[in-house]
């Protein structure tokens, strides 16, 4: 993939893209999607959609305090994937947001 990110935000990009193989190729894959089942129609979005925002950012919120535990006890590492995950959360509310503004939500 050739990055059209300015190389300033390199370091900032790289981390997006690790959330993004989390969400594709870890536990939420193994968990929640079906082979070659798009994001936005995955359990993660439906269930945004059918409880509202709640569900996203409550699910942020665990992963956010989650994630300050294992670091506090040492484990940067765990601290690293209950982060990545949070912000795979706070992307599905943003997406949820933006179906609402363009009222382009026909996967639901």
């Amino acid at each position: 993939m050739i990055s059209s990110v300015r190389p300033e935000y390199h370091t900032l990009e790289r981390v997006y893209l690790q959330a993004i193989e989390q969400a594709a190729e870890g536990k939420g894959a193994e968990r929640h999607a079906e082979v070659g089942q798009l994001w936005e129609e995955q359990r993660i979005s439906n269930n945004s959609r059918e409880f509202g925002l709640g569900f996203p950012l409550g699910q942020a919120d665990k992963k956010l305090h989650e994630g300050n535990r294992f670091y506090k006890q040492g484990d940067d590492e765990a601290a690293i994937r209950e982060w990545l995950g949070l912000m795979n959360y706070a992307a599905t509310a943003i997406m949820i947001l933006q179906e609402k503004q363009t009222g382009c939500d026909e996967h639901g």
